[in-house]
């Protein structure tokens, strides 16, 4: 009796774009599609000793998950890479200064979280409680993909870069996050 769950539409969209939450149900479709046990799942999203536990709650309806998680899952489950924009296709991938991101969605995915990061740094954004909130969601991102690359067997050097833009993102946020409580 495996029932089986239509995930909606509006929940396969890049984050930006309309993005709806999945319910519990599409949660625990998503994981039976990639043939994903909770402890697999957990493992996958670096999730830590607890990380069963933080599964169970998504698949339990108990607690919302997060974007970046429910991405990682989707693609394992083979239903794509929901982040990317429609309009990312091939043509936009011949650019030369876009060649290394878009050869690899992980890492065009990490560009983009990280972007959110410096842009704010940088000034670009407004240091506002919500952008300041969205650049904590885009350093959980890049730790996510980066814990993803690693799984994935990436060589060392790449890991190593990774890592050193995350610390380098780290220390920017902890910047914005100090101009956030002089206010």
């Amino acid at each position: 009796m495996n029932k089986r769950t239509t995930i909606r539409p509006e929940c396969l969209r890049p984050a930006h774009d309309f993005w709806i939450r999945p319910e519990a149900d599409e949660v625990r479709e998503v994981l039976r599609l990639g043939e994903l046990s909770g402890a697999k799942a957990a493992q996958l999203l670096g999730l830590g000793k607890e990380g069963s536990r933080t599964i169970r709650r998504y698949t339990g309806g108990d607690a919302p998950i997060p974007y970046a998680s429910w991405a990682i899952l989707c693609e394992v489950a083979g239903l794509g890479r929901i982040w990317r924009d429609p309009a990312d296709s091939s043509a936009n991938r011949s650019a030369p200064d876009t060649a290394r991101a878009s050869e690899n969605p992980q890492m065009q995915a990490f560009d983009q979280a990280e972007a959110v990061i410096h842009s704010t740094w940088a000034g670009s954004r407004e240091a506002t409680v919500s952008n300041i909130s969205e650049c904590r969601d885009a350093l959980v991102r890049m730790r996510q993909i980066a814990h993803a690359v690693s799984v994935s067997g990436a060589e060392g050097h790449a890991l190593e870069d990774l890592q050193r833009r995350i610390v380098d993102a780290h220390d920017e946020l902890k910047v914005i996050q100090s101009w956030a409580e002089l206010e």
